[in-house]
């Protein structure tokens, strides 16, 4: 398992309006990485020469909320603006697990049989795990839904590595707010 990724002092995903320039180069570097690293997993042997095959990836983003939440959305927004700045091109499919309205314990047992109907026959190559909810899912279903399949979490409160399960290949930007910075700031203004 990667360990994974905190900056201390440093909260990646900000919920101030005024966001710190590199929030979303730490994730397009994230991906890459990752996304780079699926392609040994994928596909073992590399292609003889020839037609080039085009076949993308599919990365599946798992937003705890819903649409229109300011949160999904700006962490969306960043993973389509972090693979616009890849040389990858995946195929990017968002479920919205809209937790802030349905608790998880009521929710998450219906949305086991529709990803596994809408993801049959699609072979995901990453998730991306939005938020804390997101993770429990992941983790809690993991061997049902997704099987070996490398995680990314991102924006996961008070993180312990216990929450990930089972899942060996993951990695992820924790939520790591530094009380000193936020009364620094709150001085400045």
């Amino acid at each position: 398992m990667l360990d994974p990724l905190s900056y201390p002092g440093f909260t990646l995903f900000s919920r101030r309006k005024n966001r710190r320039p590199g929030h979303f180069f730490a994730l397009t570097l994230l991906v890459c990485i990752i996304l780079s690293s699926c392609q040994s997993h994928t596909q073992p042997d590399p292609l003889p020469p020839g037609p080039e095959v085009d076949q993308p990836y599919n990365v599946l983003v798992l937003n705890s909320y819903n649409i229109g939440f300011p949160w999904s959305e700006d962490i969306t927004d960043g993973i389509e603006q972090a693979f616009d700045n890849c040389d990858i091109r995946p195929e990017i499919f968002v479920e919205y697990m809209d937790t802030k309205r349905y608790p998880p314990e009521d929710i998450f047992p219906s949305l086991v049989p529709m990803y596994n109907s809408k993801y049959e026959n699609t072979p995901i190559d990453v998730i991306i795990a939005v938020d804390n909810n997101a993770l429990s899912f992941v983790a809690t279903y993991y061997d049902e839904i997704f099987p070996d399949i490398p995680l990314i979490f991102v924006g996961v409160n008070d993180f312990k590595p216990e929450m990930l399960g089972g899942i060996k290949e993951a990695t992820g930007i924790i939520e790591n707010p530094d009380p000193r910075e936020t009364i620094d700031l709150i001085l400045e203004l």
